[in-house]
């Protein structure tokens, strides 16, 4: 329906919304966590509306971003313990279900994944 980016500041403004009821969410490029505004938990639950009466402003709509946790090692060749690259490592979560993270090993074995928040995974 809308959307705006935020300025060096982290203030946004979505113009020209029409008189309604909306659900508001934050999409970061660099892997925080959104928090809906309100204290509603991210992607889950009921979330409250926010009420748009046009053309007023709806001030205050606030999010707090967390941080990403990563899962980082070393992948090796079983029978001679030479680092192995080029390999990718998927991220599960404690359900087996494909978490649509991933990395790969550079070439001396070591790999990252980030963009995780607080869970158990298998990798």
């Amino acid at each position: 329906m809308g959307y705006d980016w935020t300025d060096p500041e982290g203030n946004y403004t979505a113009n020209g919304l029409p008189t309604g009821d909306y659900f508001v969410r934050t999409y970061d490029y660099y892997c925080n966590r959104s928090v809906w505004y309100q204290g509603a938990v991210p992607w889950e639950g009921d979330l409250p509306p926010v009420h748009v009466e046009a053309p007023d402003d709806t001030p205050d709509i606030n999010f707090v971003l967390r941080e990403g946790g990563s899962i980082s090692g070393l992948i090796t060749v079983d029978s001679t313990g030479e680092p192995l690259g080029n390999v990718e490592v998927d991220v599960y979560d404690s359900d087996g279900n494909w978490f649509s993270r991933y990395g790969w090993s550079d070439s001396i074995g070591h790999y990252t994944v980030g963009c995780l928040p607080t869970g158990d995974y298998y990798v």
